[in-house]
């Protein structure tokens, strides 16, 4: 639409399918009868169900948790790929098509393995989702040679995003469905925290963590909140309906397995600029940018794009047309 429309005609296209799904959502507000008799004990059992054997509330933490990081990490992934998958706008339209969709799979996947475990299983899904939190620093690693007949494997890159995004669409539904136990208000109320937290996570990281601490270092304190969500879920003292299976790696040494990974990938990765030996970077809440080389190899890269070299072509622009003016030159137009 950008390529048909240009930039304010698809805003114009956006904001009115959105202005019309809010009208909607109301009319279907007032047009809504409630379909559970009004003695159904569903929310006292909700109440009563600790998932995990956590508190009550619990799950709308980690609902909120999820929502602030994956959002958050979106931002972070934008700027660490898009000197690999080209400009800001088709790197943010590549990468929420692979959220979106590795969220639809971890959704569905849920939705089986829901119908043979219990949610108390899921306990030690919580550290491969830290753990994958960290893969997309390694994917974009400059060093990392992901070259094939000198072009870049882009996918093999992006494709860094899809465990964690398809492990948080697994466990999204999961939190919603342990807290709310069919009841649609509180499913509703689930939902509302989560978005909550997607709102914040992206404030947070493009205003304040990305120019402070850089694309890599950000990845890095955004996944601790789920590192401690991990922990917490690994050594609680579980209840009945929160059995681990017996078979498989046991939960303590997943946790300790994710952490020593996490640990070694997040110690050899690298941010973008260390491409450059002789550099100088700077960065806002809008781009980070490179300036390096020495003479007339200097280059200045923002978000990994060059914007300028030092040439003499321009100045053979200018003043070339100047050699074959038949009388001085009276003005610069």
């Amino acid at each position: 639409m950008i390529e048909l429309l240009g930039f304010q005609a698809t805003l114009y296209v956006a904001g009115s399918l959105n202005a019309l799904l809010a009208v909607a959502a109301f009319w279907l507000s007032f047009h809504t009868v409630d379909s559970l008799p009004a003695d159904e004990p569903i929310a006292a059992h909700a109440s009563r169900f600790r998932l995990y054997g956590l508190p009550g509330n619990t799950a709308l933490l980690f609902l909120f948790t999820t929502g602030l990081v994956s959002m958050g990490m979106e931002v972070v992934w934008i700027r660490q790929l898009t000197p690999y998958l080209g400009n800001v706008v088709y790197a943010f339209a590549q990468i929420v098509a692979v959220y979106l969709l590795a969220t639809v799979v971890g959704s569905r996947d849920y939705r089986s393995w829901s119908n043979f475990h219990q949610p108390g299983e899921s306990a030690s899904a919580w550290s491969l989702l830290a753990l994958f939190a960290i893969v997309p620093v390694a994917a974009a690693d400059p060093l990392l040679p992901l070259r094939l007949g000198g072009m870049e494997l882009v996918d093999l890159r992006l494709g860094g995003i899809v465990f964690f995004c398809a492990l948080a669409g697994f466990l999204t539904p999961l939190l919603v469905d342990s807290w709310s136990s069919g009841d649609p208000d509180r499913a509703g109320l689930a939902y509302a925290v989560n978005v909550g937290g997607c709102i914040l996570g992206p404030l947070i990281a493009g205003f304040w963590l990305l120019p402070w601490l850089g694309e890599r270092r950000t990845i890095f304190l955004l996944s601790l909140p789920l590192f401690a969500i991990a922990l917490r879920t690994t050594f609680q003292r579980k209840g009945d309906k929160a059995e681990e299976p017996s078979w498989g790696v046991k939960p303590k040494l997943k946790f300790a397995l994710a952490v020593v990974v996490a640990i070694a990938v997040f110690q050899t990765s690298h941010d973008y600029e260390n491409k450059y030996a002789n550099r100088e970077v700077g960065r806002d809440y809008t781009a980070t940018v490179v300036a390096t080389g020495e003479g007339f190899n200097r280059e200045l890269l923002v978000n990994g794009a060059g914007m300028t070299n030092l040439t003499p072509i321009t100045k053979y622009m200018a003043h070339l047309p100047l050699a074959f003016m038949a009388r001085p030159p009276r003005t610069a137009w």
